[in-house]
């Protein structure tokens, strides 16, 4: 298997290049005078399955550039491509609306047009977006990670909350990590005349977990966190798997009884804020996956079935 890594994601590089059965393929994403972008590959692919590291985010470039890569693969004759993209973006744009573009969708039929096979992503944002994309989505939890910083926190007692529905499951995943088994706490929106307002379903102690999946204006999260206060929440710890961090009316979280927010880095960029109430997981757990068996080398090309055998395995 030949890894092509983009270079947000470098600090994988010395991981990834010493997973047996691997190694990294090399590759230029340049402009010709025209702006016009174009790919050039550096490592013979020809029969080889391939695996692309990298992000669609902003900027669109990103996206493009995969796009080609994983284009160019095909046309230098490698017979699998699997796309590894820890934060799928678009994800959120899985409602049919009328006049509206179905992005997660249209998304799935560009990448099966540049011919990848298959997706590994972590913490899809709904299952919806499996049943809208049209390639075989391998979806890795973090329920693990963040359990593992939860334990190192010693609370007593503590409630998770879900801050929308949809977002319970999440919740559900690291409590069972944690033996614990009280019932989540979770949020529905209320809409009247007056506008929309968030009502708490279940009791708040004075120790409180948030678990979702993205945080991005965090709007969401400081309506959420604004309610647990007055209901007597001392302590709040947020754990995210997306870090978006845009603009800066997330940091009035702080002001919320927040004493942490946790975040993976599967989006990089990350590691550029500066924030004392921040701490970066990273994603290298996860990355046991791509693993492949030393012993019986007709494993190789065959990472989601290796992959699912681990998730299932973890619950």
């Amino acid at each position: 298997m030949v890894i092509f890594l983009f270079p947000r994601f470098k600090q994988y590089a010395r991981y990834l290049k010493n997973l047996p059965g691997y190694k990294l393929g090399r590759f230029q994403i340049a402009r010709f005078p025209n702006q016009e972008l174009y790919v050039r590959l550096l490592t013979n692919v020809a029969y080889q399955d391939c695996l692309i590291l990298g992000s669609i985010t902003f900027p669109d470039e990103q996206l493009i550039s995969f796009l080609f890569l994983a284009h160019t693969l095909k046309k230098e004759l490698a017979s699998k491509i699997i796309a590894l993209i820890p934060y799928l973006a678009y994800a959120r744009q899985d409602k049919i609306k009328k006049g509206e573009s179905l992005a997660i969708a249209a998304i799935g039929e560009i990448f099966r047009a540049a011919h990848i096979n298959e997706v590994v992503t972590i913490d899809v944002h709904s299952q919806k977006v499996e049943t809208l994309f049209p390639l075989p989505i391998l979806n890795l939890s973090p329920a693990k990670i963040f359990a593992r910083e939860i334990k190192k926190l010693k609370l007593k007692n503590p409630t998770f909350v879900s801050p929308d529905e949809g977002a319970i499951e999440r919740n559900e995943k690291v409590k069972d990590e944690l033996g614990i088994k009280t019932e989540v706490t979770y949020m529905t929106k209320l809409r009247t005349k007056k506008g929309v307002s968030s009502v708490l379903h279940g009791s708040v102690g004075p120790n409180v977990v948030i678990v979702d999946d993205i945080l991005d204006t965090g709007g969401t999260l400081l309506a959420c966190c604004k309610i647990l206060k007055s209901n007597g929440a001392e302590n709040i710890y947020i754990f995210v798997t997306h870090g978006l961090f845009t603009g800066i009316k997330w940091l009035d979280l702080f002001s919320l009884n927040i004493r942490i927010i946790y975040c993976t880095d599967s989006i990089p960029e990350v590691y550029s804020l500066k924030s004392e109430g921040l701490k970066i997981l990273s994603i290298k757990p996860l990355l046991k996956v791509l693993q492949i068996s030393k012993k019986n080398p007709a494993e190789e090309g065959r990472i989601l079935d290796n992959a699912r055998s681990l998730a299932n395995r973890s619950g």
